[in-house]
């Protein structure tokens, strides 16, 4: 996996932080949902289809955007993993415009703007659930 954009993605997916988001989550949804759909007849796979699935995506659209902004802005990973010239990551192609005499600011600036568009997108795409997750935190009841 030396020197491709599936190394960094595979050693980005699963996180100690995902694990224990997660288990967090699934610990605050009462026992009582899944009793009932266990006597409603229910296979335990269908009720992970059919009931912590459609709540957890609150929590799963979260931490898609906490891994995406990790990944996005990860330095170190792609500067071990990637050789290539045309694999680097744009965060890299950042670092180029440093010079040990210079920096050319202007450019410097203007390609953090763009590169802030991909994070941008990713997360109006995921409010709605994000929005919905800390709602739902606040309801006591």
């Amino acid at each position: 996996m030396n020197d491709t954009h599936m190394a960094i993605i595979c050693l980005q997916a699963f996180s100690a932080f995902g694990v224990f988001m997660m288990r967090q989550f699934y610990q605050g949804i009462p026992d009582e949902l899944c009793e009932a759909a266990r006597i409603d007849g229910m296979s335990e796979y269908k009720i992970y289809s059919k009931v912590m699935l459609p709540l957890s995506k609150p929590a799963l659209s979260t931490l898609t955007i906490f891994t995406f902004v990790a990944t996005w802005n990860d330095f170190l990973g792609p500067m071990i993993y990637l050789k290539t010239e045309s694999k680097k990551t744009l965060q890299i192609g950042l670092r180029m415009f440093i010079s040990q005499y210079s920096s050319e600011y202007g450019l410097i600036m203007a390609a953090s703007v763009l590169s802030l568009i991909p994070v941008l997108i990713v997360f109006l795409s995921l409010q709605k659930y994000f929005v919905e997750g800390i709602a739902a935190t606040g309801v006591k009841g």
